[in-house]
């Protein structure tokens, strides 16, 4: 971890380095990495969630972190308009991360329609899955 903050100090522009923390991967202190986060938060740092949705997806934890960025999991996304759960799951995620200033990405974005449906919901950034 030294020297990983060692590499961003010396990297002169922090504000435009966004670390991903999986949430698929199992985190089993997170008071080291509530520590970790706020000390790269100092240093300027951006903080995104990956694949919100697909784990734990607890919101405390989602508050405690402060993210900057909620990436919603692909397979969310790509089930909007063939499952209703998807559909409100996505819906109370956007509803989340607006009231607490995040935002938000959609990965999988593999068409029109999807762009044109996460875009509806308030989703801010579309991504497609290469």
């Amino acid at each position: 971890m030294d020297r990983f903050i060692e590499l961003i100090e010396d990297f002169g522009a922090p504000q435009k380095i966004v670390v991903e923390i999986t949430e698929q991967e199992g985190v089993e202190d997170f008071e080291r990495l509530f520590k970790i986060v706020k000390k790269l938060r100092k240093l300027g740092v951006l903080i995104a969630i990956d694949d919100f949705g697909s784990g734990y997806s607890n919101m405390m934890f989602i508050l405690q972190l402060q993210p900057d960025y909620i990436k919603i999991d692909g397979k969310l996304i790509e089930s909007l308009y063939t499952n209703n759960q998807s559909l409100t799951f996505v819906k109370s995620i956007v509803a989340f991360a607006k009231k607490h200033n995040i935002t938000t990405i959609a990965e999988f974005v593999s068409s029109e329609k999807l762009a044109k449906g996460v875009k509806e919901l308030g989703v801010e950034i579309g991504r497609a899955h290469v």
